[in-house]
């Protein structure tokens, strides 16, 4: 598992090179050099010669060397507000700095947005909107805001794992601009409970973002790739993937985001089955949007969502060119939760000690290529 990634990352030699591997976007070949042959060679034959718990412990000292880096570098180098460790070292071995740095630009960049009047366009031909706080008494501010399809706004995907607070994303962007947002999945229980761009069309150009999770890279020959993935803005929002998962198992059973199952459905062989895999892919969503994405791309953690959430939705506004609507941050402060809250077995633990080290390897392959690629570290998961 843990030389897939690395395999991912490009940081294996020229055997296991894949046939497009001169195609891959420049930034992408130049971050192969952040990392030593030395380090790639030993990653290599431990995926050959050594057991689980050596190759861990091989893997637990190179990143604690790394992040030892990253630390050092990150708090040294600066250029354009973009740091990465990667960046310094390509431009100090002159082998395509400046291609890394222009993609780093672009990856921290905003979505480009046409205001009309210093607001959202909306669609005049469509009248469907719907009063977010409607059940607040007539007449309080809150009750009078409405939102409604857009038009002509570019598309951006609102990329996660399932189950990391995707849907309560959504409800917090609607509310903040009065447009509703979209998905490439139809879930007719959002649709019911008032997400009615779940419906429309991702192509429509008339919802904010996007919601998508589980995507593989496209191929980079496939012409239909530049415009159904890889140039598109997007939103990587991440969560604590130990929560995620209890979360996403909970959905797979009952089929809903708020209902509960029993907590011995936690101690099953399907479970633990489930989480073999769900691990895996709670780590290709990250890295996929990290490593693929051409477009600009903006980092959100749940947690910090959870703990700040005006704070972080106004920053999340600023990269999606989204105006400030003072009457409307003062709503959403006072009306947080939403439609949908799954409630109860907050502090459930069912993982091993086995399961709780492979996810710490997991979290720190995603860790170590946000701090790479200048992004903030995920939060401290308790």
């Amino acid at each position: 598992m843990l030389y897939q990634h690395f395999y991912f990352l490009g940081l294996t030699d020229n055997i296991d090179k894949s046939p497009d591997e001169t195609e891959k976007p420049r930034w992408q070949r130049v971050l192969k050099q952040c990392l030593s042959v030395s380090l790639r060679q030993e990653l290599r034959s431990g995926e050959k010669m050594m057991n689980r718990k050596q190759l861990l412990s091989l893997v637990a000292v190179g990143y604690v060397a790394i992040t030892s880096l990253v630390l050092l570098f990150y708090s040294s180098f600066r250029q354009s507000g973009v740091t990465t460790l990667c960046s310094e070292l390509s431009r100090n071995n002159n082998t395509g700095g400046g291609a890394m740095m222009d993609a780093m630009r672009l990856l921290h960049g905003n979505v480009e947005r046409v205001l009309v009047g210093g607001r959202l366009p909306v669609d005049p031909r469509e009248n469907k909107s719907l009063s977010l706080w409607g059940s607040d008494p007539p007449g309080s501010p809150c009750s009078e805001y409405k939102s409604r399809f857009g038009m002509h706004l570019p598309p951006v995907w609102l990329a996660s794992y399932p189950c990391s607070g995707n849907t309560w994303t959504r409800y917090l962007l609607e509310a903040a601009s009065g447009v509703f947002t979209g998905s490439i999945y139809v879930d007719n229980s959002l649709t019911k409970r008032g997400y009615l761009g779940e419906r429309d069309s991702v192509t429509s150009m008339r919802t904010l973002v996007q919601k998508i999770h589980t995507i593989p890279p496209c191929k980079l020959k496939d012409r239909k790739c530049p415009e159904n993935n890889r140039t598109i803005p997007t939103v990587l929002l991440l969560r604590n993937p130990a929560k995620a998962i209890l979360s996403y198992y909970k959905f797979e059973k009952t089929k809903s985001h708020t209902k509960q199952i029993p907590v011995s459905d936690f101690q099953t062989k399907a479970f633990h089955s489930f989480l073999s895999r769900s691990i895996r892919d709670w780590t290709q969503v990250a890295l996929d949007r990290l490593l693929w994405t051409e477009a600009p791309l903006y980092v959100m953690h749940y947690e910090r969502l959870v703990q700040e959430p005006v704070k972080e939705l106004t920053a999340l506004l600023a990269f999606l060119g989204v105006p400030w609507d003072e009457g409307r941050m003062a709503c959403i402060a006072s009306h947080l939760e939403g439609s949908f809250k799954r409630k109860g077995n907050a502090a459930l633990d069912p993982y091993s000690a086995e399961e709780k080290a492979v996810m710490a390897v997991e979290e720190a392959a995603v860790n170590r290529t946000l701090l790479m690629m200048g992004y903030s570290p995920l939060p401290t998961y308790h």
